[in-house]
């Protein structure tokens, strides 16, 4: 899952990313000429490597002879354990085994939807000025509102977070300004990080924000993976920006389209794991390391720094990420983690397991 941007500081550390790492090359997205989808990726990486693939209904199988070594249901390897996919999967369960674990994480409280109250007082008595809240079985950014500063707005998350859960727990978090990492962890290692942004404009001095958003949508034309997911373009985190469609963008200049970084609505990946801090990367390897049976996971953090590890906080732990944020980033080199993934399969079926696994 993906923050929605709503402050200007977060807007801020977003567009330093992209001006230092990107800028005037922001129409030459990286060369992917054909896009497998998540879970082909996954399927042709095994028979890549001599495995005999099947399916019945969800459930994909990879043989090995007559030997059944794993597989994926639906979009999750079979490396994940059921006690790791039910953590997982929940915000409440996933904070508990982390905050014992001693992983650094965003403050929060979860309540249940009749205690709008408590959650009220929650918020006045601490220290943060914003807040995010979030269903706990809350998926793709649904139902999830951030900066929360008062009791109306509270109220607000509160209906639309009720409108997205069936469990009806929403957890308060203190909402803290940062670059969206995924860093994908395979039997205990780190073998790809991204940045992950809304859809945006670099500025020339001449064309309209209209004009440029037109040359944005012919370069994405051309990225196998970007082609197939739409732009959706917000009205109001444009006007949050003092812009409109017929706004000049000065030379430079960054614009976001919308405000999160999710792919459905037109958010981007960058390849950032050869530069970010290893320190990141260990914290990401620690946070997987810390649920049982989690033995490849996508490791959710905000950072202001690539730099260093000092104020980072792991904000969430997908076991089926989606693979294509780093096997066909927008910009940087691809790290085939669905390979990883189906090399950890047969080194498990093998008796192979790396030490950094959980197992």
């Amino acid at each position: 899952m993906s923050e929605v941007i709503s402050s200007s500081a977060l807007m801020s550390v977003n567009a330093q990313f992209v001006r230092q790492r990107i800028g005037a090359g922001w129409l030459n997205f990286s060369p992917v000429t054909t896009w497998d989808g998540h879970r082909d990726s996954v399927v042709k990486a095994a028979r890549t490597r001599g495995l005999e693939v099947t399916s019945v209904a969800r459930t994909v199988m990879f043989w090995d002879g007559d030997q059944c070594v794993g597989g994926l249901e639906g979009l999750q390897p079979s490396l994940v354990s059921g006690l790791g996919r039910a953590i997982s999967a929940s915000k409440s369960k996933t904070r508990h085994v982390l905050q014992r674990s001693g992983v650094p994480m965003p403050e929060g409280q979860a309540f249940a939807a009749a205690q709008l109250g408590e959650a009220k007082a929650y918020m006045r008595s601490a220290s943060a000025d914003r807040f995010v809240v979030k269903p706990i079985d809350g998926s793709g950014g649904e139902g999830v509102t951030t900066g929360v500063t008062d009791e109306a707005s509270l109220e607000a998350a509160w209906l639309s977070a009720r409108r997205s859960s069936k469990k009806r727990v929403f957890l308060v978090e203190e909402e803290i300004p940062g670059l969206d990492i995924r860093v994908y962890v395979v039997d205990g290692t780190a073998v790809s990080a991204a940045v992950r942004v809304p859809p945006f404009l670099v500025g020339d001095g001449g064309s309209t924000v209209g004009e440029l958003q037109a040359a944005l949508v012919e370069a994405r034309s051309r990225h196998a993976y970007l082609a197939a997911k739409k732009i959706i373009v917000d009205a109001e985190v444009l006007a949050v920006q003092g812009i409109s469609g017929e706004s000049v963008l000065p030379a430079g200049a960054v614009a976001f389209l919308n405000g999160t970084a999710n792919v459905t609505r037109g958010g981007i990946a960058v390849d950032v794991t050869d530069s970010v801090a290893p320190e990141i990367l260990r914290l990401a390897e620690r946070t997987a390391a810390a649920v049982p049976g989690l033995s490849t996971s996508g490791v959710d953090i905000l950072s202001l720094d690539l730099s260093h590890a000092d104020q980072c906080r792991v904000i969430e732990i997908n076991t089926s990420p989606n693979l294509s944020v780093h096997d066909f980033p927008a910009y940087g080199d691809s790290h085939d983690v669905a390979g990883h993934i189906v090399d950890a399969i047969i080194a498990r079926a093998r008796g192979h397991v790396s030490a950094g696994s959980p197992f």
